[in-house]
């Protein structure tokens, strides 16, 4: 079977296997009823159905399923010190996924380029955020009421991702000594 997209035609011959020389081509001219699809790969498939014992081909039905090109991959390295991370994957063309981290952790991922990354980061308790980097690049990133921190990064290339902690500093005043009256 064959789709031109310069006519709009599909043409094919189809074969029954049961008996030697039985053959059926047809062509179809598909406007009106179909509009080319843009450039890309794709796959075909028709359905045909004879009457019991004749070759009366009759062609039921045509499908057809886009094949998306393979996006091509990259590493993606993760560091991060103490705390957790909650990574939400959009990969192109995919359903999100979700990685949950504990720190002290390095990890790898490869992932297709073009994929949002949104980083969901909580310091463990007594700490705070010291540094979000990508690629050696210092990141914005949000602070929520909760003490956690968001920031989003698109993957394009081969990327490094790294996430330090550092303890809070005490906001506790220091100890004060009250003078002693004798007398």
């Amino acid at each position: 079977m064959t789709y031109d997209p310069s006519t709009n035609t599909l043409s094919g011959v189809a074969v029954d296997l049961n008996h030697t020389g039985w053959e059926a081509s047809f062509t179809l001219n598909l406007n009106g009823y179909y509009k080319p699809p843009s450039s890309g790969n794709y796959v075909f498939g028709a359905g045909a159905s004879t009457g019991w014992g004749t070759p009366n081909w009759a062609l039921l039905y045509v499908a057809m399923t886009y094949i998306p090109p393979p996006s091509p991959l990259v590493s993606v390295g993760l560091h991060m010190s103490y705390g957790g991370l909650v990574m939400l994957i959009n990969k192109p063309g995919l359903p999100m996924g979700s990685l949950i981290l504990n720190g002290p952790v390095s990890n790898s991922l490869t992932l297709p380029i073009n994929t949002k990354i949104t980083l969901i980061i909580w310091p463990y308790n007594g700490y705070t955020l010291a540094g979000l980097n990508v690629n050696n690049n210092t990141m914005n990133y949000i602070e929520t009421p909760w003490g956690s921190y968001i920031a989003t990064i698109t993957i394009t290339k081969q990327t490094t991702i790294t996430i330090t902690y550092k303890q809070k500093e005490s906001s506790t005043p220091p100890h004060q000594t009250s003078p002693i009256l004798i007398g």
